[in-house]
């Protein structure tokens, strides 16, 4: 008899994204074997994972994800994995009262985009 695959078999075959051994909505793997948004499924026949902000792992929704720096000013990436106005961006936007859009710290303005008062 012919090898048959399937989704829901747990092989990841073909334009199965995952394959989770099951057919459930909502539990990451989709029930065509396609990665639901937020979830990461790295093993096939095993359990998705949910995503989580400051994994350094870019997962829709996701805009970004600098790992453990998300949103402390180094880097790119706001605490909630969004991008937006940002110290170190090179413009100077809300509390901000420099941007050089550099990491040097001891130039004139500080990696926090403040001025370096020494």
């Amino acid at each position: 008899a012919p090898c048959t695959t399937f989704c829901g078999d747990g092989l990841k075959v073909g334009k199965e994204e995952c394959d989770d051994k099951n057919k459930n909505q909502g539990d990451g793997c989709s029930a065509q074997c396609l990665v639901e948004p937020g979830y990461l499924c790295p093993t096939p026949g095993q359990s998705c994972k949910l995503a989580v902000c400051g994994d350094a792992i870019i997962t829709p929704p996701e805009m970004c994800d600098d790992g453990p720096n998300n949103g402390k000013g180094y880097g790119f990436c706001g605490a909630a994995c969004k991008l937006g106005p940002r110290c170190g961006d090179g413009v100077k936007n809300g509390a901000e009262a420099c941007d050089d859009g550099n990491w040097v710290d001891t130039d004139p303005c500080t990696n926090a985009c403040q001025i370096n008062l020494n």
